[in-house]
């Protein structure tokens, strides 16, 4: 039986999905058209807009229930986020914090199974990174308090590592400068080759929005553990 699932920020690394996927909230859709066009035997809905704006989600919810002939979908794939413009707290205004929790933890409320992409910025500290940070706390908490709150909804946050994208490269393009040792951690993991490929983390998060079990609503694990998630590992 297939299933619908909904996807936010998504651009790659899900050429191996088997069900029929919605796909909104990307920025580039030229890779999710070539991807369409390759799967030509998958039911595939590509929809633009900014994420952000709860009159786009909503929307899309509407348009994509209609486009497939359903009634509720299966499984929300929370994929989009931002790390702003990385400053110090201290040179922070309000409007840069709003920004980065808008799109990180606002935009994350009101969507089966939720998957929430979270990140290890959201239990340690690294410089400029406070409103990301906080906004990936907020996620791991919205996390707990669904799970609490919507018993019936499965709800996990997954930390998909270091990963080869393009905010691992403004990081070490943009922001190292700023970020003292903390963005030379992110260098040298380049420069060591320990960035994660996209589809590592990717399909472990496919497979946790098709099947993830009700025991793990409410956590934040990390998308390589061994105890956890081994049965969602390829």
């Amino acid at each position: 039986m297939s299933q619908t699932i909904l996807i936010t920020g998504a651009s790659s690394g899900i050429g191996y999905a088997r069900h029929r996927l919605i796909l909104c909230g990307n920025t580039n859709i030229k890779p999710l058209q070539d991807l369409q066009a390759a799967h030509p035997h998958h039911s595939i809905s590509i929809i633009q807009g900014n994420v952000s704006s709860p009159d786009f989600l909503n929307t899309t919810f509407r348009q994509s229930l209609h486009h497939f002939g359903i009634e509720a979908i299966d499984a929300a794939v929370i994929n989009h986020g931002t790390l702003g413009n990385c400053k110090k707290v201290s040179e922070s205004e309000v409007e840069d914090w709003s920004e980065v929790l808008q799109v990180n933890f606002l935009s994350y409320v009101g969507l089966g199974r939720i998957i929430l992409t979270s990140s290890g910025a959201a239990t340690s500290g690294t410089t400029t990174w406070g409103a990301y940070g906080a906004s990936k706390a907020a996620v791991n908490h919205l996390a707990l308090t669904l799970a609490k709150e919507e018993p019936e909804v499965t709800t996990i946050a997954v930390r998909p590592g270091m990963v080869d994208t393009q905010m691992q490269t403004d990081i070490r393009g943009k922001f190292a400068g700023s970020m003292g040792a903390d963005g030379q951690r992110f260098v040298s993991a380049y420069q060591d080759g320990k960035l994660l490929s996209a589809d590592k983390p990717g399909n472990v998060i496919a497979r946790l929005a098709l099947r993830g079990p009700k025991q793990l609503s409410g956590q934040f694990v990390t998308w390589n553990d061994e105890d956890k998630l081994k049965e969602f590992q390829d």
